[in-house]
């Protein structure tokens, strides 16, 4: 059985030593990171607050236009909205499923966000990409 030398060993300890050191620094600049995008994330009340009073006012359900009720050949376009960023991954996999809860035979994906692309590929449904 070899044993390795006390200088071989004294060397492993450092490099393990800076690794650690290393993992830690990477650590703290992605949670730092984090912390920027989330600050930089935009609520949304404002635009909730106009849809919510676009469909208090009018009545969509009535209109005669294929975007809305369906053309004739009865297909439908799904489009999800997901992001780019990888800190969202379960919520860009919430979107898709809930855009495959809707689909029915013959119906089209459009993706818009890397991340929702990926998910869908790995799926096998077809999509059209929006970058």
């Amino acid at each position: 059985m070899a044993t390795k030398s006390l200088s071989k060993l004294k060397g492993e300890m450092v490099f393990n030593q800076d690794l650690t050191r290393l993992v830690d620094v990477m650590k703290g600049i992605t949670a730092a990171q984090y912390h920027v995008m989330e600050r930089k994330q935009s609520k949304l009340e404002r635009y909730t607050t106009a849809l919510e009073e676009l469909f208090r006012v009018y009545d969509f359900r009535s209109v005669e236009h294929p975007f809305i009720n369906g053309g004739t050949a009865g297909h439908k376009l799904i489009c999800l909205v997901t992001t780019d960023s990888g800190f969202l991954g379960g919520l860009n996999m919430k979107v898709v499923q809930a855009g495959m809860k809707h689909e029915e035979k013959g119906d089209h994906y459009l993706v818009i966000g890397e991340r929702g692309v990926n998910y869908v590929r790995e799926f096998g449904k077809a999509y059209t990409s929006f970058p």
